[in-house]
Formats: structure tokens, C-alpha cells, sequence
């Protein structure tokens, strides 16, 4: 049976790659890759949120300041 003999050639090759050993530093290697790609995508999004956080809060700095001129005036229009 052809699904027979495909699992059965799979299972023959997987055991020779694994007896050569190079099956397992396949693996690690891509693992490795892997891994060290992810934490450099993860450094660059830090980078970027960090700059967004940075401009948030300089933007809450101006509403603050106008948020308090605001206030100000509306005391000088209620004492007047």
C-alpha cells in the first residue's frame, strides 16, 4: 500500500538522519536562528514603542501646560 510504504520510508530516513547526528544540529542551528531573529524583531519594537512613548509623553506635557492655562483663565473670568 502507497500510504504504507511512504510512513515506512519516512521512518527509515528519520532514523538514519538521526543516527548521523546531523538531524539534531539541523535542528538546533534553525533553532538558534530562529530564536536570535525573534529577539532582534523584539529589540526593534522596543526601540519603536519606546520613541512612541516618548512622544506621548511630550504631547501630555503640552495638553498639561494648556490644561492649566485653561484653568487659569477660567479662575481670572469667574473672579471678574
Amino acid at each position: 500500500m502507497r500510504v504504507r510504504y511512504s510512513t515506512r520510508w519516512a521512518t527509515r530516513s528519520l532514523a538514519c538522519i538521526k543516527r548521523s547526528g546531523s538531524w539534531k544540529s539541523s535542528i538546533d542551528s534553525e533553532a538558534v536562528a530562529t530564536t536570535e531573529q525573534r529577539a532582534v524583531d523584539l529589540e526593534v519594537e522596543i526601540d519603536r514603542l519606546k520613541v512612541d512613548l516618548g512622544e506621548s509623553e511630550r504631547q501630555l506635557g503640552e495638553l498639561q501646560e494648556e490644561t492649566d492655562d485653561l484653568h487659569h483663565q477660567l479662575d481670572d473670568l469667574q473672579i471678574n
